[in-house]
């Protein structure tokens, strides 16, 4: 799964035995309105996004959400509205809004639409 270059620059989550991969992707989360890149991985069981090597190293967190935790998935705004509220982060991907309990966070992907219908197919519904 982690070869060559993208070996370099993420490290591969700690899966489960009984843990499946469904989706991995860059991604970009935010700390206030400083940008944190790295990689979100989808499993059969959990959402977790992991800092790149470098953004780690500088306090960037790995986040671990369980599916059954998530209470709601939200397509944010992008452009100008997004500006103000993540950074120029959010001014060309809309960020994907994530609740599990009191944590909120949200992710900018490629695709937002398909990491929302990913964790959909994996049984994660807006409880909210």
């Amino acid at each position: 799964m982690y070869h060559g270059l993208m070996g370099i620059w993420f490290s591969a989550p700690k899966l489960a035995p009984e843990e499946t991969i469904s989706l991995q992707v860059a991604a970009n989360t935010f700390k206030g309105k400083r940008m944190i890149g790295g990689q979100i991985t989808v499993t059969n069981k959990r959402l977790i996004f992991r800092p790149n090597r470098l953004d780690g190293a500088l306090g960037g967190n790995e986040i671990s959400l369980k599916h059954v935790d998530i209470t709601g998935i939200q397509l944010s705004e992008t452009g100008l509205a997004g500006i103000k509220k993540y950074g120029l982060g959010a001014s060309i991907h809309s960020p994907v809004n994530i609740a599990a309990g009191n944590q909120k966070i949200a992710i900018t992907v490629k695709q937002p639409d398909l990491l929302i219908q990913v964790l959909h197919d994996e049984g994660v519904v807006n409880r909210e």
